[in-house]
């Protein structure tokens, strides 16, 4: 099982890695795939994965799930980040919760009701996520560092797959790729504040991938916090 979630883990790092990419792919083909965001008395329309992500990474509260289903069994994840915590659920248990403060992210892994705990410097992030502005930084700690943390990205073809604009094609509310190109497993579409991915591995495997905007509160429990002292 432990193998399966490593994997299922990496295949959602490839997979997200992908949606990044998706800078200005999606043709245009009007507002019915698009995400409708009313803002006191503006209308904001999201038409590609950028778009919505140039959104998505403003925001104080996002979550993503995923699940991936494997020979008949399923694994569902949660990850949210609400101002500067986070956490992430494995089939609704938390097994990790994230704190950022003093300039330094903390980890609070919990395995077996034991709890691990490690600080990430502002350097030490900056080489993952890079140089961004302050109103993006904690989304890009949850976006490039929390979900691929540990994870060794690798399968660059599946991330070369999603940049040609012409790999998509509008089906039923979908952008799909093409049966003749490298993107012919991805699909994704835009739907009020959230965008869908998915993505097929092989005939029995298969995974959905949802970014939305908004998440509830998180609050870290005092005995988990404690463990850092």
């Amino acid at each position: 099982m432990k193998k399966k979630l490593c994997l299922f883990v990496a295949i959602m790092v490839v997979v997200l890695a992908a949606c990044l990419l998706l800078v200005g792919c999606a043709p245009n083909d009007g507002g019915s795939n698009g995400d409708e965001t009313s803002k006191g008395n503006e209308t904001v329309v999201y038409k590609t994965p950028q778009e919505f992500l140039n959104n998505f990474y403003i925001q104080k509260s996002n979550t993503i799930v995923y699940s991936m289903t494997t020979a008949g069994t399923t694994i569902n994840s949660t990850i949210a980040m609400y101002e500067n915590t986070f956490v992430v659920k494995n089939n609704d248990v938390v097994s990790t919760y994230y704190e950022y403060i003093n300039n330094s992210l903390v980890k609070y892994r919990i395995r077996n009701d034991e709890v691990t705990t490690s600080t990430f410097t502002k350097e030490q992030l900056a080489e993952q996520i890079g140089e961004v502005s302050s109103d993006k930084y904690l989304n890009n700690i949850f976006v490039k560092f929390i979900l691929i943390y540990d994870m060794d990205s690798q399968l660059q073809t599946y991330l070369d797959a999603v940049k040609n604009t012409n790999n998509f094609e509008l089906k039923d509310g979908w952008y799909v790729g093409k049966v003749d190109t490298s993107a012919k497993s991805f699909s994704y579409k835009i739907t009020e504040g959230q965008l869908e991915i998915k993505f097929t591995m092989d005939e029995s495997t298969s995974v959905s991938f949802t970014l939305k905007n908004g998440a509830e509160k998180i609050t870290i429990p005092e005995n988990i916090k404690n463990s850092n002292n």
